[in-house]
């Protein structure tokens, strides 16, 4: 009688989780729930148009790439916090008509169903100065006359198939960041 009381009692408590985790999203539903954005989201459109604007797809491992216009490229990451939630990174790169660059990343909570900003939250302030003594420090000695420069054109990678971030500068990882008590952290 017992164990029969038991049973059920943990039967109740796995459905009531699974029926509280909800419908559970992929990378692609994100990407199709976004509103259009100048720097970071889809173009206006349709399902079709927006699906054909993806370069690179990889939903098993929660990354998706599309280009916005000949110079933009805006590449999407899954992660999750450790209670679950998926977090989404976004990370843009592209340049204006007046050749003014912009490297930029933000971050996304899924709370109750709605995106919610959370980079000030998850993301280290990282400043310009913050980057080019970074970089300076990774530099041979005779290389660190270039560490403004490439600090200026430090870009954010989200790897498809690692759970980091890095910032590259120059075809080289300056920094990388990881997913620790729900904030990004250097490594």
């Amino acid at each position: 009688m017992k164990s029969a009381l038991i049973a059920v009692a943990v039967f109740l408590l796995g459905s009531a989780a699974l029926a509280g985790e909800g419908e559970r999203k992929t990378i692609l539903d994100y990407y199709l729930t976004l509103e259009a954005d100048r720097w970071f989201g889809p173009r206006e459109g349709s399902r079709e148009e927006r699906l054909a604007d993806l370069e690179k797809k990889d939903v098993r491992h929660g990354y998706l790439r599309w280009r916005a216009g000949s110079v933009e490229t805006t590449e999407m990451k899954l992660f999750k916090f450790s209670d679950g939630t998926p977090l989404l990174a976004q990370a843009h790169i592209g340049c204006c008509c007046e050749g003014t660059c912009v490297r930029r990343i933000r971050f996304f909570a899924d709370r109750d169903g709605k995106l919610v900003d959370v980079t000030a939250e998850v993301w280290p302030k990282l400043d310009l100065e913050d980057k080019r003594k970074v970089i300076a420090r990774r530099l041979k000695p005779k290389e660190r006359w270039m560490a403004d420069r490439l600090a200026d054109m430090a870009v954010y990678q989200l790897p498809r198939k690692r759970a980091a971030i890095f910032l590259e500068a120059d075809g080289r990882v300056m920094l990388r960041f990881r997913l620790r008590a729900d904030k990004f952290v250097r490594y």
